[in-house]
């Protein structure tokens, strides 16, 4: 038998070439003189223009001043690099290049020079759209705002992006049949002049011909009102997502995927929204700490689906230092996408510095959501207070308070805004047809919350809180509940004070709370690390009784900031201007927005 050698000499050929490439390395020495392995062949690059350098690295692929060896582990060819600088300038418009590739005396690396000569010029740029698209009016906005424009400079960057972006757009808007059925670019590069002459067809136009929501126990009926997409409509790639997005975060679903099913045939599209609901039930336990309100536990327990419809319960227990509550809530869906009303029922025993409180409360809510920005709440509490100090009953009270909450916020995701503003306003009122005869205000409320990005890790950061009260001030003294008294101080209003200690004060020193309220703060904050920023702030205001007797208190401090996915740990240290002597901590979490 006959045995041939070849394979197995091809096999130690080719097992000897990788042994060489794995070993084969440059050897450059450092600034101390101790030797530093590399792997590739060190560069100096000179080019005038920075664009065309960037882009001649990135063709390169330099990583720290180095271009890498090739898979086979050898330093790559002045044929192949010169190749690579040769498309990077024509890229950019530079097509004749004066490209100088020198060997550096010492360390073996490469010296590269680039003169780059006269840039290329678009002459003419035709571009026309035919089929059902055609009278589009957003595509003939953009069309019009073409980024090519004859006598500028040849970028084949811009021309190739804004050609994706053109046929992009008519794919996103149903036109699934659009294609370019005249592309060419001609280049003359002698006269340093390039053409442009684009036909493209839109075809026909595809429409819903059915929306299905599949997988879930909910009725169709409640599911509607998540869906942006609608039988006979154009197909609008945006509205598949915004329905998409609007049931992932209903609370209902774990998930909710889309398939789209296309007729070529009869220019349809039939949108499948695949649905896996959330458990039923769900028991959670929270423990938590706050320098206002010490430590904290939380207990709920929320039944998701009462009904196909929807509604849900959530009974909550919480306690701290401060206060214990616990309530029951019961959420009732209305049409409308994110519309609900809103009913609670609550117990609550409240020790702060004025006295002990018990409330036994009761309110309905309408949440009206305009759009993704506007909100909008309708409401009215009844509520049973009883006031006690030293043991005894001060006062009882029962009354009636409705209000109006209306709130904008710029960003849809606020956990995650790294600029934006958000705007609340709240009205609250009773008179005596309401509750008792003496228990008549009105009180206008106003928070307002701004960030600005001033550069990539740096922001600056304005809030400020903004209530008024009109009541007579013995009528205040004592009938209005301690939730309507302002008070400032503590985490979220004046850093470098004490929970609610900013309050107009009685003889024996007790803070009786204020008809109004004016803070503000001013913060700027560094991202030094993927997750963490520096922050320095001021904060200013306090709670008075008497407009022209503000007397604000004010504080500086610096503090840390841990991006997690529930929004910012904010760790604050802050002193007081007049307790120069006396810096307090403050740690809270939630969107910074």
């Amino acid at each position: 038998m006959k045995i041939s050698l070849f394979p197995y000499i091809r096999t130690l050929s080719l097992a000897f070439m990788m042994l060489f490439a794995g070993c084969f390395h440059y050897v450059n020495a450092s600034a101390t003189e101790k030797s530093q392995v590399v792997v590739g062949t060190s560069l100096v690059l000179v080019c005038d223009n920075d664009a065309v350098k960037k882009n001649i690295l990135f063709n390169l692929d330099v990583k720290d001043g180095f271009i890498p060896l090739s898979m086979m582990g050898f330093p790559r060819s002045e044929t192949y690099i010169q190749s690579k600088v040769i498309e990077a300038t024509q890229a950019l418009g530079f097509y004749h290049p004066q490209i100088s590739i020198d060997e550096e005396e010492r360390g073996g690396g490469l010296h590269i020079k680039v003169i780059l000569g006269a840039v290329m010029h678009w002459q003419d740029v035709h571009l026309e759209v035919v089929g059902k698209g055609a009278s589009d009016p957003v595509m003939i906005t953009k069309i019009k705002q073409l980024p090519i424009k004859q006598g500028e400079s040849v970028n084949h960057g811009v021309y190739q992006s804004f050609k994706q972006k053109l046929l992009n757009y008519y794919l996103e808007s149903g036109y699934f049949d659009a294609q370019f059925v005249v592309n060419e670019l001609r280049v003359s590069p002698e006269l340093n002049l390039a053409d442009i002459y684009w036909k493209l067809d839109t075809g026909e136009q595809y429409q819903i011909q059915q929306v299905q929501l599949m997988g879930s126990e909910l009725s169709q009926e409640f599911l509607k009102r998540y869906v942006f997409t609608f039988v006979d409509q154009a197909y609008q790639q945006n509205n598949i997502i915004k329905t998409q997005q609007a049931l992932n975060r209903s609370g209902y679903f774990r998930y909710a995927t889309v398939v789209q099913q296309v007729d070529a045939i009869h220019h349809s599209v039939t949108v499948i929204y695949q649905l896996m609901d959330i458990q039923k039930y769900e028991f959670k336990t929270a423990l938590g700490y706050g320098t206002d309100t010490g430590g904290k536990a939380a207990v709920t327990l929320t039944n998701r689906r009462f009904d196909d419809y929807g509604q849900h319960f959530v009974w909550g227990l919480e306690t701290n230092k401060v206060e214990i509550k616990t309530s029951l809530t019961h959420i009732t869906p209305l049409e409308g996408k994110n519309n609900d009303w809103v009913n609670r029922f609550s117990y609550q025993v409240k020790d702060d510095l004025l006295a002990r409180t018990r409330t036994f409360s009761t309110g309905s809510v309408l949440q009206l959501q305009l759009n993704e920005h506007w909100f909008n709440q309708y409401g009215v509490t009844l509520a049973a207070e009883e006031i006690s100090a030293n043991t005894e009953i001060q006062s009882r009270l029962i009354y009636a308070v409705p209000n109006w909450h209306l709130d904008y916020i710029s960003e849809v995701e606020p956990l995650t805004a790294q600029t934006g503003s958000h705007w609340q306003f709240d009205v609250r009122f009773s008179d005596d047809i309401l509750s008792h005869p003496d228990f008549r205000f009105l009180q206008l409320e106003q928070r307002y919350k701004s960030i600005l990005s001033i550069s990539e890790n740096w922001r600056f950061i304005f809030r400020t809180q903004l209530g008024y009260t009109m009541m007579k001030s013995d009528q205040f003294d004592r009938f209005m509940p301690s939730n309507y008294r302002y008070f400032a101080g503590g985490d979220v209003s004046v850093r470098g004070y004490d929970y609610q200690v900013l309050s107009p004060i009685d003889s024996d020193g007790i803070r009786l709370g204020a008809k109004h309220l004016l803070t503000a703060s001013v913060e700027t904050d560094w991202r030094f690390a993927e997750n963490w920023r520096w922050a320095f702030f001021s904060d200013t205001g306090n709670a008075f009784n008497d407009w022209s007797h503000i007397n604000p208190s004010s504080s500086v401090g610096t503090g840390l900031r841990w991006i997690t996915p529930v929004g910012s740990l904010r760790f604050d240290f802050a002193q007081a201007f007049d307790e120069p002597n006396n810096w307090r901590i403050h740690i809270t979490i939630g969107a910074d927005l």
